[in-house]
Protein backbone atom coordinates (compact mmCIF):
# COMPACT_ATOMS: atom_id res chain seq x y z
CA UNK A 1 0.00 0.00 0.00
CA UNK A 2 1.29 3.53 -1.07
CA UNK A 3 1.06 6.60 0.96
CA UNK A 4 -1.12 9.33 0.64
CA UNK A 5 0.80 12.52 -0.13
CA UNK A 6 -0.57 15.53 2.04
CA UNK A 7 -2.00 17.36 -0.94
CA UNK A 8 -3.77 14.39 -1.61
CA UNK A 9 -5.29 14.47 2.33
CA UNK A 10 -5.61 18.18 1.95
CA UNK A 11 -8.04 17.38 -1.21
CA UNK A 12 -10.03 14.64 0.31
CA UNK A 13 -10.21 17.09 4.01
CA UNK A 14 -12.00 19.51 0.80
CA UNK A 15 -14.06 16.78 -0.61
CA UNK A 16 -15.38 14.96 2.59
CA UNK A 17 -17.82 17.67 3.24
CA UNK A 18 -19.63 17.41 -0.16
CA UNK A 19 -19.06 13.90 -0.38
CA UNK A 20 -21.06 13.53 3.17
CA UNK A 21 -24.19 15.99 2.17
CA UNK A 22 -24.12 13.66 -0.89
CA UNK A 23 -24.38 10.52 0.89
CA UNK A 24 -27.16 11.47 3.30
CA UNK A 25 -28.97 12.79 0.25
CA UNK A 26 -28.92 9.67 -1.07
CA UNK A 27 -29.76 7.92 2.17
CA UNK A 28 -33.34 9.69 1.20
CA UNK A 29 -35.26 12.65 2.16
CA UNK A 30 -37.13 10.51 4.75
CA UNK A 31 -33.44 10.26 6.70
CA UNK A 32 -33.81 14.00 7.32
CA UNK A 33 -37.72 14.55 8.48
CA UNK A 34 -37.82 16.35 11.66
CA UNK A 35 -40.10 14.94 14.37
CA UNK A 36 -43.64 16.85 14.06
CA UNK A 37 -43.55 20.33 15.26
CA UNK A 38 -45.68 21.13 18.66
CA UNK A 39 -47.75 23.80 18.81
CA UNK A 40 -48.99 25.07 22.01
CA UNK A 41 -51.80 27.17 21.51
CA UNK A 42 -54.24 27.52 25.17
CA UNK A 43 -57.94 26.98 24.44
CA UNK A 44 -59.45 27.34 27.31
CA UNK A 45 -62.42 25.97 26.07
CA UNK A 46 -64.84 23.40 29.32
CA UNK A 47 -66.08 20.87 26.51
CA UNK A 48 -62.96 20.50 24.32
CA UNK A 49 -59.54 17.84 23.78
CA UNK A 50 -56.89 17.48 22.06
CA UNK A 51 -55.68 15.10 19.92
CA UNK A 52 -51.82 13.78 18.50
CA UNK A 53 -53.56 11.22 16.38
CA UNK A 54 -56.26 10.78 14.07
CA UNK A 55 -57.92 8.02 15.80
CA UNK A 56 -59.04 10.95 18.10
CA UNK A 57 -60.86 12.70 15.72
CA UNK A 58 -64.80 12.37 14.40
CA UNK A 59 -65.15 9.71 11.71
CA UNK A 60 -67.44 12.49 9.98
CA UNK A 61 -63.85 14.66 10.00
CA UNK A 62 -61.97 11.42 8.71
CA UNK A 63 -64.35 11.39 6.02
CA UNK A 64 -64.36 14.65 5.56
CA UNK A 65 -60.85 15.28 4.91
CA UNK A 66 -60.12 12.49 2.61
CA UNK A 67 -63.17 13.79 0.31
CA UNK A 68 -61.40 16.92 0.65
CA UNK A 69 -58.10 15.34 0.03
CA UNK A 70 -59.82 13.69 -3.23
CA UNK A 71 -58.57 10.20 -2.14
CA UNK A 72 -60.16 7.11 -3.77
CA UNK A 73 -62.94 5.81 -1.95
CA UNK A 74 -61.01 2.70 -0.93
CA UNK A 75 -58.07 4.04 0.76
CA UNK A 76 -58.36 4.85 4.27
CA UNK A 77 -56.81 8.09 6.14
CA UNK A 78 -53.59 6.52 7.04
CA UNK A 79 -52.51 5.83 3.09
CA UNK A 80 -53.00 9.33 2.44
CA UNK A 81 -51.65 11.55 5.91
CA UNK A 82 -48.76 9.86 7.70
CA UNK A 83 -49.27 10.14 11.62
CA UNK A 84 -47.76 12.23 13.68
CA UNK A 85 -43.49 11.92 13.73
CA UNK A 86 -43.91 9.39 10.99
CA UNK A 87 -41.32 9.46 8.09
CA UNK A 88 -42.74 11.30 5.12
CA UNK A 89 -42.33 13.24 1.71
CA UNK A 90 -41.25 16.71 3.56
CA UNK A 91 -39.47 17.55 0.05
CA UNK A 92 -39.84 16.93 -3.57
CA UNK A 93 -37.39 14.59 -4.21
CA UNK A 94 -38.74 11.19 -4.66
CA UNK A 95 -36.77 8.23 -3.88
CA UNK A 96 -37.11 5.23 -6.15
CA UNK A 97 -38.90 2.22 -3.63
CA UNK A 98 -39.36 4.35 -1.15
CA UNK A 99 -42.84 5.58 -1.56
CA UNK A 100 -43.62 8.02 0.98
CA UNK A 101 -46.56 10.10 1.91
CA UNK A 102 -46.77 13.87 1.01
CA UNK A 103 -49.04 14.88 4.09
CA UNK A 104 -48.47 14.46 7.89
CA UNK A 105 -50.94 15.04 10.83
CA UNK A 106 -49.53 17.00 13.42
CA UNK A 107 -52.25 17.67 15.86
CA UNK A 108 -56.05 17.86 15.68
CA UNK A 109 -58.91 18.84 18.58
CA UNK A 110 -62.33 20.04 19.53
CA UNK A 111 -64.18 22.79 21.47
CA UNK A 112 -67.75 22.27 21.56
CA UNK A 113 -69.06 21.37 17.95
CA UNK A 114 -65.66 23.32 16.30
CA UNK A 115 -63.28 20.85 15.41
CA UNK A 116 -59.74 21.39 14.35
CA UNK A 117 -57.15 19.43 12.43
CA UNK A 118 -53.03 20.51 11.74
CA UNK A 119 -51.20 19.16 9.00
CA UNK A 120 -48.19 19.33 6.77
CA UNK A 121 -47.29 19.00 3.33
CA UNK A 122 -44.62 18.71 1.53
CA UNK A 123 -43.04 19.18 -1.56
CA UNK A 124 -41.32 22.29 -2.91
CA UNK A 125 -43.23 24.34 -0.87
CA UNK A 126 -43.26 23.07 2.34
CA UNK A 127 -46.34 24.42 4.56
CA UNK A 128 -48.65 23.69 7.12
CA UNK A 129 -52.26 23.89 7.53
CA UNK A 130 -55.15 24.27 9.72
CA UNK A 131 -58.72 23.06 8.66
CA UNK A 132 -61.88 24.37 10.82
CA UNK A 133 -65.36 22.39 11.00
CA UNK A 134 -68.21 23.01 12.38
CA UNK A 135 -69.96 19.31 13.41
CA UNK A 136 -73.28 19.65 15.74
CA UNK A 137 -74.12 16.37 16.92
CA UNK A 138 -77.00 15.66 14.77
CA UNK A 139 -75.10 16.71 11.47
CA UNK A 140 -74.47 14.06 8.59
CA UNK A 141 -71.32 15.71 7.93
CA UNK A 142 -69.07 18.76 9.38
CA UNK A 143 -69.54 22.16 7.72
CA UNK A 144 -65.70 23.62 6.28
CA UNK A 145 -65.50 26.90 8.09
CA UNK A 146 -61.81 27.68 7.18
CA UNK A 147 -58.78 26.24 5.54
CA UNK A 148 -55.21 27.38 5.42
CA UNK A 149 -52.10 27.12 3.72
CA UNK A 150 -49.15 28.91 6.03
CA UNK A 151 -46.57 29.28 8.22
CA UNK A 152 -46.68 27.53 11.28
CA UNK A 153 -46.95 30.49 14.12
CA UNK A 154 -50.41 30.81 12.34
CA UNK A 155 -51.89 27.59 13.55
CA UNK A 156 -52.56 28.69 16.92
CA UNK A 157 -54.15 32.26 16.11
CA UNK A 158 -56.26 30.81 13.25
CA UNK A 159 -57.74 28.11 15.28
CA UNK A 160 -58.19 30.18 18.39
CA UNK A 161 -60.47 32.35 16.54
CA UNK A 162 -62.83 30.08 14.68
CA UNK A 163 -62.96 27.81 17.67
CA UNK A 164 -63.38 30.16 20.63
CA UNK A 165 -64.47 33.10 19.35
CA UNK A 166 -67.20 30.93 16.83
CA UNK A 167 -67.40 34.15 14.60
CA UNK A 168 -70.09 34.15 11.83
CA UNK A 169 -69.06 33.02 8.69
CA UNK A 170 -69.95 32.63 4.99
CA UNK A 171 -69.34 29.09 3.83
CA UNK A 172 -65.77 28.43 1.78
CA UNK A 173 -65.83 27.36 -1.61
CA UNK A 174 -65.86 23.45 -1.96
CA UNK A 175 -62.19 22.71 -2.49
CA UNK A 176 -59.82 20.11 -1.94
CA UNK A 177 -56.55 20.45 0.56
CA UNK A 178 -53.26 20.36 -0.41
Amino acid sequence: MGSVSPSGRRRWFRLAPPVLALGLLIAGPAALAAPSPTVTCPLEAKDGATFLSLDGLDARIVAELMRRFSAPATMSIAEIVAPRDAEWQVTDVVMPGQPLLGRRFIQGGRAGTRWYVWYESGGIAHQYHAAIFDLPPAAPAPHLVTHIDGSLDQLCPVTRAQLIAHPAEAAQPDRGFW
